[in-house]
């Protein structure tokens, strides 16, 4: 693949990181997804720019944090300092999810904003991040999957790109997720405009994601993540569990709310 955007044309002396790119891009697109239903749902769009700053640096430090603290932890207390080295990947989308999430949720409490309504809002424009946030993976060769002889298998060759093992064909997680991400993002703007409650669309989300992560979890080959109950499940995947297990007392809750 390409971790680097343009390097053939820009040579070695000017590097573009793909992944940071896309991130930037899946950021932009998300934010001007958000302000626009935003509107078009009579909600404040001051709301979106505010909860969106709150998502960029919670995502920044949530993502990078767990991926310390729970994937590489013994590496990272050896090279404190490589911690800061974000050029060189080492990201987490659900260390992202959690801190960001809770300070949106933090912020709308303080605000006494409507947390079930600007999750509708959110839900599909992350969806849409993880759509294009994926493609950035791809290209940077980070969230490998495992080795196959599959017709689509992709090889990486890049002596910089993070996949492992090199010159080997791999599965093309990264794409699986994008893919799915965008499978979603079609499905919760359907449901935004038939929804029978106000959250029924974030919580969908909530329940298609985990979904889609417990499957693709199964082709990734970057084990150094970390596995729990003896191997059964990875990191990941045990999150997944637990947001869905989660997704139903706040669906039940949200449900009967908006009957009373």
């Amino acid at each position: 693949m390409y971790p680097f955007f343009l390097e053939s044309i820009l040579g070695d002396k000017i590097l573009i990181p793909s992944y940071g790119l896309f991130l930037a891009i899946a950021f932009t697109c998300s934010y001007v997804d958000s302000i626009r239903r935003a509107i078009a749902a009579r909600l404040d769009p001051a709301h979106i720019e505010n909860l969106f700053l709150i998502c960029v640096l919670g995502s920044v430090l949530g993502s990078r944090g767990f991926h310390v603290l729970f994937e590489n932890f013994a590496y990272f207390k050896e090279h404190p300092i490589q911690m800061f080295y974000f050029w060189q990947g080492g990201f987490t989308f659900y260390g992202a999810f959690i801190v960001a999430g809770l300070g949106m949720v933090y912020y709308a409490y303080k605000k006494q904003i409507p947390i079930p309504a600007y999750s509708d809002i959110a839900a599909p424009s992350i969806a849409l991040g993880l759509f294009i946030g994926r493609l950035g993976c791809l290209l940077a060769g980070c969230c490998w999957g495992r080795p196959t002889d599959l017709p689509w298998g992709i090889t990486f060759n890049h002596p910089h790109s993070f996949a492992s093992p090199l010159g080997t064909p791999l599965h093309p997680t990264q794409l699986y997720e994008s893919l799915l991400s965008l499978g979603i993002y079609i499905y919760l703007l359907w449901r935004g405009k038939h929804r029978s409650y106000a959250g029924q669309v974030a919580i969908h989300g909530l329940i298609l994601y985990p979904i889609v992560r417990i499957f693709v979890e199964y082709f990734r080959g970057d084990t150094y993540r970390g596995f729990v109950l003896g191997g059964t499940l990875s990191t990941s995947q045990f999150i997944s569990v637990l947001i869905l297990i989660l997704a139903i007392p706040i669906a039940w809750y949200w449900k009967q709310r908006a009957k009373h």
